[in-house]
């Protein structure tokens, strides 16, 4: 079990920037074992109390504040995850763990994962399920588009997975389960 490649795409939509201030409102994501995609996980969170709210970050993914008032407390979501990551890997085994990927995962939503952990967590467990070096899909796809990257008008996750061939539906952009979604196809392609 510990030589299986797991990697966990995933993306969150938060309440703004700042991962020390600001929560997660929407976790999701595929969990990939040895190249199949084995689970799928879409969370709505009511984030933590005292959480900072910036209309602007939940008008880009279309939510309003008394949203949150229908979604499960952060603290329940967590031991949500917690079942979920149980199912497909031992944390008390140092080997067996995920690669968590996305696009610009470890700039932005890799600390708002950790946080979330060190919020809800016994100490230490957020590096007992997880490798400390995450899969930056941006960083994959730039080397892969190196020599088309001039020609492109933006490097969105949209303009990039487009870019690649991968079709993408307008409307469902900023919603954490089709960027992750869309962050797995786009990792595809660039890893053949």
């Amino acid at each position: 079990m510990d030589s299986m490649k797991k990697i966990l795409f995933f993306d969150v939509e938060t309440t703004g920037l700042d991962w020390r201030v600001n929560g997660i409102h929407q976790l999701a994501g595929e969990i990939v074992i040895n190249n199949e995609v084995v689970d799928f996980f879409d969370l709505r969170i009511n984030p933590f109390n005292g959480c900072e709210i910036d209309k602007r970050a939940l008008d880009v993914s279309n939510t309003k504040q008394s949203d949150f008032k229908q979604y499960r407390s952060e603290e329940d979501i967590y031991f949500v995850l917690y079942e979920l990551l149980e199912r497909h890997v031992n944390y008390k085994n140092k080997k067996d763990k995920f690669f968590l990927a996305g696009w610009r995962a470890p700039e932005f939503d890799v600390k708002f994962l950790q946080a979330l952990f060190e919020r809800n967590a016994p100490d230490g467990i957020f590096s007992s399920y997880f490798w400390n070096n995450p899969i930056d899909v941006k960083v994959l796809a730039t080397q892969y588009l190196l020599n088309e990257r001039a020609d492109m008008e933006s490097f969105s996750l949209a303009a990039a997975a487009k870019h690649l061939g991968v079709e993408v539906a307008e409307s469902k952009l900023h919603s954490a389960a089709y960027d992750a979604y869309l962050s797995r196809m786009v990792y595809e392609i660039v890893t053949r």
